[in-house]
């Protein structure tokens, strides 16, 4: 690009992006999605800058841009939001299906603590059990050594673990780490455990 053209395109922004953050704020449900979606319409101006007018005609063309990245937003939105929904119903079945009329209290518990524990730990603890993984191949998904992989299915096992407890659900400590306490001497009760 041209000097005068990087100056044409700065012209443009700064008298157009008020007007255009505006537009799109007022259509987009969240301050997030209108940044995105003010960045998507100016790095298409970036792009397309030899088919902008000047002056005026600029902040309608502007407005027009806008108004077709926010239509692709709101598709992409609908889109996503079908998808979490099926993803939702498809967890629920699989996950929480009870062919018992009623759920156990140590499920109900299970299921609460499951729901205490941070984004991280339910992803990881997920591909251990439902997605069958190995420490290695889960080490692979994380993108990290397997002694890693280890101690962050350790720690994750361990607030699983606590969350339970909290909820009156006692665990056998090889259960919680697969472990056996065989000549372990001298190590603290709560290692042990957890």
């Amino acid at each position: 690009m041209h000097e005068t053209s990087k100056e044409r395109f700065r012209l443009a922004y700064e008298a157009n992006y008020p007007r255009i953050l505006g537009y799109v704020l007022r259509r987009t449900s969240s301050p997030e999605d209108a940044a995105d979606v003010v960045a998507d319409t100016f790095a298409t101006a970036w792009r397309k800058l030899d088919q902008m007018p000047d002056g005026d005609e600029a902040t309608l063309w502007l407005y027009a841009v806008a108004r077709k990245v926010l239509a692709n937003h709101h598709r992409k939105e609908v889109k996503r939001s079908e998808v979490m929904q099926m993803l939702v119903r498809d967890y629920e079945e699989l996950i929480w299906h009870d062919p018992l009329p009623a759920v156990s209290a140590e499920g109900s518990a299970l299921a609460e603590a499951w729901l205490a524990l941070r984004d991280q730990d339910r992803d990881l603890l997920g591909l251990l059990v439902w997605e069958t993984l190995t420490t290695e191949q889960a080490a692979a998904v994380l993108c990290c050594s397997r002694s890693i992989a280890k101690l962050r299915i350790h720690r994750a096992r361990r607030r699983l673990a606590r969350e339970l407890e909290r909820r009156g659900v006692e665990l056998k400590p090889a259960a919680v780490t697969r472990h056996v306490q065989v000549g372990r001497a001298g190590a603290h009760p709560d290692t042990e455990a957890m």
